[in-house]
């Protein structure tokens, strides 16, 4: 992640904070507990969500190798709405360590479209190199083993008091395993179809019923692959695709 979205990140996560502890005074749970009774039982969670994901930067990246005194010209077109779907299934570790801990595993898919790029070499005000048109499309699937950190039930446990009983907040994050099914437009040499990467999540849950539970949350993941371009046999530029994301989720946790 680049050092100027640390900042966004936590100012996202000031605002679902804020937003719960709103909310918990106008919630119309506010006098019900809904939320599992952390540490005396265990808790398995199952989750859907869907949403998007947006790129804060071109998703591909070319460096010239061959024609070294020239000038390379770049314009790649980040993809527009990119949707996303996810499950998740958690288990609580309430009976083996301080209640809000779990671990968890999530999976999910994504489709990425990058198309109408301009790459494009220049020396001596001749174009030596030029390129225009889609790059590739790939269908993408992610596992994530991750641990979840519940602050509610955490702050419960460590200072002997009541939180709101029908809202959460949560973090959680781990390594990430990207696999790729890749159907390239452009002649891209050594594009890996699997890479590891991390991701990081938090959000605010909403416990609608005692097993049921809305969510909504915000998460950036790394997805990286190196490559190369040949041409005649020559490596012509080597260059990273980037689909590292950020994502805004919403979905439904059910508690069994």
């Amino acid at each position: 992640m680049q050092m100027d979205s640390i900042p966004k990140l936590v100012l996202v996560f000031i605002f679902f904070c804020s937003v719960s502890l709103v909310a918990q005074f106008f919630s119309p749970f506010s006098l019900v507990n809904k939320e599992p009774e952390m540490g005396k039982q265990d808790i398995v969670r199952a989750g859907i969500s869907l949403g998007s994901r947006f790129f804060s930067d071109d998703v591909a990246s070319f460096n010239n190798r061959l024609y070294t005194s020239a000038r390379l010209l770049q314009d790649v077109e980040n993809p527009d709405f990119m949707p996303c779907f996810r499950l998740s299934l958690s288990y609580g570790l309430d009976h083996y360590l301080i209640p809000g801990f779990s671990l968890g595993l999530h999976l999910d898919y994504s489709f990425s479209d990058i198309e109408d790029i301009s790459l494009e070499v220049v020396g001596n005000s001749n174009t030596i190199y030029r390129y225009e048109g889609s790059l590739l499309s790939t269908h993408t699937f992610g596992l994530l083993p991750c641990v979840y950190v519940h602050f509610f039930p955490l702050i419960e446990y460590a200072f002997s008091t009541d939180m709101p009983p029908s809202w959460d907040i949560y973090l959680y994050g781990g390594p990430r395993m990207n696999f790729h099914s890749f159907k390239k437009e452009m002649d891209l040499q050594g594009l890996k179809s699997c890479n590891l990467g991390w991701e990081i999540g938090f959000g605010v849950e909403i416990f609608l019923h005692k097993r049921i539970s809305a969510h909504i949350e915000y998460s950036y993941y790394t997805d990286t692959s190196s490559f190369k371009v040949i041409q005649n046999n020559t490596p012509v530029f080597d260059g990273d695709l980037q689909l590292d994301a950020s994502r805004i989720m919403v979905g439904l946790f059910y508690y069994f």
